[in-house]
């Protein structure tokens, strides 16, 4: 490996932009395109997304070995910054779809979208990380994940 590689940092970085880029990607394309109803694509999409991260094996050992198991240790600063900012990007692009909701009239009143934005990045967040703790991914959490998922847009929703 380490022929192709000049450290363990190198590798992790490598793997760390195997496994998230494509869901930035996603992102990022999403945010460039306008819809008539934002939260209704956010929610088929953040269904979409999760369900892969859950049930891709590779990705889901991917993703525990570098948000659970790696030791981060002096040297690996880039790839704390490269996690800090990949969540800052994934906030910027809900935000965008959300600051769009908001402006058709698709987002409850209550909701502003700061806090709707902070809520749902955290929602996702909270539910990949809390799912990478079981060795497998499992059906009945999946549905319960969905029917949550689903409320919580409902809430968004106007």
């Amino acid at each position: 490996i380490y022929w192709h590689f000049k450290d363990k940092v190198d590798v992790l970085h490598a793997i760390a932009d195997e496994n998230y880029l494509p869901n930035e990607e996603l992102l990022e394309h999403m945010s460039g395109q306008e819809f008539d109803n934002p939260i209704d694509a956010m929610r088929q999409i953040s269904k979409e997304r999760m369900d892969e991260i859950m049930w891709n094996r590779d990705r889901r050992r991917v993703f525990i070995i570098l948000t659970q198991l790696c030791e981060y240790v002096s040297g690996m600063e880039p790839l704390i910054e490269r996690h800090e900012t990949c969540k800052e990007r994934m906030y910027e692009r809900l935000h965008k779809l959300l600051s769009q909701a908001h402006k058709k009239g698709k987002l409850a009143p209550m909701w502003k979208p700061d806090t709707a934005t902070y809520a749902l990045q955290h929602l996702i967040l909270g539910f990949v990380f809390e799912e990478m703790e079981y060795p497998d991914p499992c059906k009945k959490r999946d549905a319960k994940r969905h029917a949550s998922m689903n409320a919580f847009y409902d809430a968004l929703s106007a």
